[in-house]
């Protein structure tokens, strides 16, 4: 017997949270150095900027794994009617406080970014509810179901599996220029900055190719080979910069870090031969990924 989730109270947050104005929370943060052209408004909001795109990013792997969707995809394309062996994934527990601070990203954004954000956020809350909730009347009912039943499920289950990772590369998208902004702005006085500017950079480039790569069966390669080249183009630059660190243990590990994008490129041009998604190409992506992220 599948253990039936419940999602009502998300549903009613969700539409709770639409309804509340973007007011965005002010608190100073600490050790920052508050000298340099810019006001210490202005090095607020940057923080702000920084610490909803790391809690973003947290949520977005921890919440859509693209593994995960796909293997729940695979299995329903095959019509297997044996629960005993089904994919599994659940939905992260999230608070009450970090899904308002995700739906109301506040005045620290512009008014276009902030809200792309609120809206792309509540329809990939939606959709992944909706495929958790298709996912799991498949299971409940597919020994009832007839073959027509079936694709139907399926054929719905691949469109939200679609819909998801749209939504989440908008989200990407919107915080690329922000998040470059505001670490522009907090490390001003900081002779690594534009080195860390980079990095992020290019950690968001390796997840938009995850993203768009799983997309099962409608991997969009123009958009792949797109953010690969600016991958590049940012790891030459990075290449190119001296570089700077507290101590040798983390300029070293800025330099394994170099080397794992380089990894991760020559990965996407190997499964770029191959556009059709395979999971042992996914996992060689993640893997590579995984070895970059410092």
């Amino acid at each position: 017997m599948v253990q039936k989730r419940y999602y009502r109270p998300l549903f009613l947050l969700l539409f709770a949270l639409l309804l509340v104005g973007c007011t965005g929370k002010k608190n100073t943060p600490t050790s920052i150095d508050f000298s340099g052209s810019y006001s210490k408004a202005d090095i607020n909001n940057a923080q702000q900027v920084i610490t909803y795109y790391e809690n973003s990013i947290a949520l977005l792997k921890s919440m859509v794994p693209e593994k995960g969707i796909n293997a729940i995809i695979a299995f329903m394309d095959k019509g297997d009617v044996n629960t005993n062996t089904y994919p599994s994934i659940s939905l992260p527990a999230i608070s009450e406080e970090q899904l308002a601070a995700l739906m109301n990203p506040g005045a620290c954004f512009d008014t276009e970014t902030r809200e792309t954000l609120k809206l792309n956020y509540a329809y990939l809350f939606e959709v992944v509810l909706k495929f958790h909730k298709n996912y799991d009347y498949y299971l409940s009912n597919a020994s009832d179901m007839t073959s027509e039943q079936k694709w139907e499920n399926d054929k719905l289950a691949n469109q939200l599996g679609l819909e998801i990772s749209e939504y989440k590369q908008q989200i990407y998208d919107a915080l690329a220029p922000a998040i470059d902004d505001a670490f522009f702005i907090v490390l001003e006085n900081s002779i690594s900055r534009k080195q860390t500017m980079l990095m992020k950079q290019m950690d968001l480039n390796m997840l938009s190719i995850l993203n768009l790569y799983a997309r099962k069966g409608l991997a969009d390669g123009r958009l792949i080979d797109k953010h690969a080249d600016h991958l590049q183009n940012e790891l030459d630059q990075a290449k190119q910069l001296k570089i700077v660190g507290d101590d040798d243990t983390s300029i070293q590990l800025y330099l394994e870090y170099l080397q794992a994008v380089d990894l991760f490129l020559n990965q996407t041009r190997l499964v770029r031969q191959d556009i059709e998604f395979s999971e042992d190409s996914y996992d060689m992506l993640s893997s590579a990924y995984a070895t970059a992220v410092i």
